[in-house]
């Protein structure tokens, strides 16, 4: 949720002053931010994306805090929720050097990928189903943070298993979640 309510002419709300006095907080959600295919896959909780490409500023935690801000809400009231997960993606390019390289391979921040192909995520994400129009979803590529573990993307002190490619998003300020790769992830 990056805007505030919106008013009675669908737009969000440029004043909700009133509100802090009534409520004790609103919760920022600050994750599920989506990735476009004609962009690429983009970091889902973004903390900032001010320097994104164009088309891939969904939201992130401070364009939120400044909007609710401007419309009237206190900082002090404004609470950020962030995530234990991540989300995969079958890339449509392989960010591995070709076999015998001995260059280094700089992982992009917003790889290609296909979005029809959805690959199953840690043992908690589901197989396919149906949503609640009763089309078929899924399965969700959701890993959560044990499941990075358990997978061995993580290591269990949390910190980034050998063998695992990552980059750190200057833009984003976060560990670029499709940029985390297995070296031996077929594509």
């Amino acid at each position: 949720m990056s805007d505030p309510w919106v008013d009675a002419t669908g737009s969000p709300s440029s004043n909700i002053s009133e509100f802090r006095n009534v409520l004790d907080y609103i919760a920022i959600m600050n994750y599920d931010v989506m990735s476009s295919p004609t962009v690429g896959a983009g970091p889902s909780s973004p903390l900032d994306d001010a320097c994104a490409p164009v088309g891939a500023r969904f939201g992130s935690a401070m364009s939120a805090v400044q909007t609710w801000s401007a419309a009237g809400m206190p900082v002090n009231q404004i609470v950020l929720g962030v995530p234990a997960y991540g989300h995969s993606f079958v890339l449509t390019s392989n960010p591995e050097p070709s076999s015998g390289s001995t260059q280094n391979t700089t992982l992009s921040a917003y790889p290609q990928y296909n979005p029809s192909l959805e690959k199953r995520g840690d043992s908690w994400d589901g197989d396919s189903s149906l949503d609640v129009c009763g089309v078929m979803q899924g399965p969700g590529g959701v890993f959560t943070y044990w499941g990075l573990k358990e997978q061995g993307f993580l290591k269990q002190d949390g910190s980034v298993a050998d063998g695992i490619k990552y980059q750190f998003d200057d833009c984003s300020q976060t560990v670029c979640r499709p940029c985390m790769t297995r070296m031996r992830l077929d594509y």
